[in-house]
C-alpha cells in the first residue's frame, strides 16, 4: 500500500515542464481534496536538493510561491530559478503588509 507522500511524489513527479499544480490540485489527484496543507509538509520532506520529485511546480490557490520557515527567501529564490529554468515567468507583486517583509511572487505563464 502506497503511503500519502509516495501518491503526492508520484503525482508531482507527473507534472510536466513548463506547468505547475496547486496543493489542491495534487491533493484532489489522489483522492483527497481537503489535504493541500498535507501535500505541502510531504514536497517539504524531501528537502531542497531533490530533482526526482519536481516539488518547485507545485505552487499555492493563487499560483504564488508560498514557502513559510525560516529560509523562505533563499528557497523563494530557488523555487523562482527553478521555474524560470522551466521556461516559466515569475513576477513580484509587492510586499506582504504583515510584519514579515517577503516578497509575494506570481507564476506567470509565457503564451508559446
Amino acid at each position: 500500500m502506497q503511503t500519502f507522500r509516495d501518491m503526492v511524489y508520484e503525482v508531482v513527479a507527473r507534472i510536466p515542464r513548463g506547468e505547475v499544480m496547486t496543493y489542491g490540485q495534487v491533493a484532489a489527484q489522489i483522492g483527497k481534496p481537503r489535504a493541500a496543507r498535507q501535500v505541502g509538509f510531504a514536497l517539504r520532506a524531501l528537502g531542497l536538493n531533490e530533482t526526482q520529485v519536481p516539488w518547485w511546480r507545485v505552487v499555492n490557490a493563487k499560483l504564488q510561491i508560498s514557502i513559510n520557515h525560516g529560509l523562505a527567501g533563499d528557497e523563494k529564490n530557488l523555487q523562482r530559478e527553478l521555474l524560470e529554468m522551466d521556461g516559466l515567468t515569475v513576477k513580484e507583486l509587492g510586499k506582504k503588509k504583515k510584519k514579515t517583509k517577503s516578497t509575494i511572487l506570481q507564476v506567470v505563464f509565457r503564451k508559446i
